[in-house]
């Protein structure tokens, strides 16, 4: 028989990451990037100010989890509220293999906006948005805030060496991608 409708959660589970999600430190003038560049190449991009996620497809192309990078080490598993983004591929070319794209959750301003409009209590801020909605319990309730995955890094799948490469391939693949320059 064919399943109809969804089913609310009463928890998310938690997932340990295959690969630690580990966090940026902060850049804030052109001495610090230029010491920390030294006199090698470097891939520059912008910083999202969203929720950190991971993403994984199996060998055949299919997503296979969605998760919070959480402390790092564990996450919480949102892939139930795949449905709150708009833009993730759902499927892709892995050749065999299995792909971790990490990214941001975002909610664009416009979207803020148009969430905000006619709200007694008004959200305070697109990132509060992307961080309170991967985690609602309720799959139709995150999909009416849609929100965006921009993705700023290939994990694991590509055999492209350069940071800039990995990303044109996620771009190729279907991904926004975070704007960057060699």
């Amino acid at each position: 028989s064919l399943r109809v409708g969804y089913e609310v959660n009463s928890a998310l589970p938690k997932i340990t990451h295959k690969f630690p999600m580990l966090s940026l430190d902060k850049i804030t003038t052109e001495k610090e990037i230029l010491d920390f560049v030294g006199d090698n190449k470097a891939v520059m991009s912008l910083k999202e100010d969203g929720l950190s996620i991971r993403i994984i497809y199996n060998s055949d192309g299919d997503i296979e989890s969605i998760a919070t990078r959480g402390n790092g080490q564990v996450g919480t598993n949102i892939t139930t509220n795949l449905c709150a983004f708009s833009n993730i591929p759902m499927h892709i070319t892995t050749n065999g293999k299995e792909f971790i794209v990490d990214g941001e959750a975002i909610c664009t301003f416009s979207n803020f906006d148009r969430l905000n409009s006619g709200l007694e209590v008004p959200y305070k801020h697109p990132r509060a948005v992307a961080s309170g909605s991967v985690s609602l319990l309720d799959p139709n309730e995150a999909k009416k805030r849609k929100l965006n995955f921009i993705a700023w890094k290939f994990v694991q799948g590509s055999n492209k060496v350069s940071y800039g490469e990995r990303l044109q391939e996620l771009h190729e693949l279907g991904f926004d991608v975070v704007p960057w320059v060699y």
